[in-house]
């Protein structure tokens, strides 16, 4: 069975960064989109892009051994880019389309830690998620399921993982998609965004995959990425 796969970097943090203009804004990727995944394939094997990189050893020096969360990290003695924390360097060479993924967020009332929040709907309603763009996200606005599209043939099947690159937890795992319709796959997973936070930028990163033939989910793998523990 043949696979391709796409990856798409989502930065969750607590703090909203300055956007800033990329080769994947929308306008630019419209214009130049090979331009787009250049710069995802070098970001994609760059190993001082996120926190689990190069800069960790020096900013967590006792590693596994501390007890703060910001320094867990199942690799710690890898400086990883994306590709050797989860492929083969030559995985990224069949990256050949874009992954459109955009966050809806509205305004509401909720209760957290004894007091009612009230938000007055002046939230960003759309975000278009860049991955090479300056931005970064807080969990509040991509606590729901993101409309994700991509170019698509009506006769093969994909299959969608959104991960938590930083401490490796699966957040959604769709499975036999036809098209680039998600409700019409399998939904082993349904996406949850990040369920606690602190002061640490931390990539999520959605990888598609192709394949001519229906995957077949195997009630052990559903165990594994059920198990709270790990999801």
């Amino acid at each position: 069975m043949t696979l391709k796969i796409w990856i798409f970097p989502v930065i969750v943090a607590t703090s909203v960064a300055t956007v800033l203009a990329s080769p994947c804004s929308m306008q630019n990727r419209t214009s130049n989109l090979l331009n787009c995944i250049t710069g995802i394939k070098t970001r994609f094997m760059d190993n001082d892009a996120f926190w689990f990189g190069s800069q960790y050893a020096t900013r967590c020096p006792l590693k596994g051994a501390s007890y703060d969360p910001k320094c867990t990290n199942l690799r710690p003695d890898t400086a990883d880019s994306f590709g050797t924390r989860f492929f083969q360097s030559s995985a990224i060479d069949s990256l050949d389309r874009y992954l459109s993924v955009r966050f809806e967020s509205i305004g509401r009332n909720y209760t957290g830690c004894g007091t009612t929040f009230t938000w007055d709907g002046k939230e960003r309603v759309n975000i278009d998620v860049d991955p090479l763009s300056d931005d970064v996200e807080t969990p509040w606005f991509v606590r729901n399921t993101p409309n994700i599209t991509w170019s698509s043939n009506a006769t093969d099947y994909y299959t969608l993982i959104v991960y938590d690159a930083g401490y490796m937890i699966c957040h959604g795992l769709y499975v036999n998609v036809r098209g680039n319709d998600l409700s019409s796959g399998q939904v082993v997973k349904e996406y949850h965004g990040p369920k606690r936070s602190f002061i640490l930028q931390n990539p999520y990163i959605f990888l598609l995959f192709k394949h001519s033939q229906p995957v077949n989910v195997t009630a052990e793998l559903k165990n594994v990425i059920l198990n709270p523990n790990w999801s």
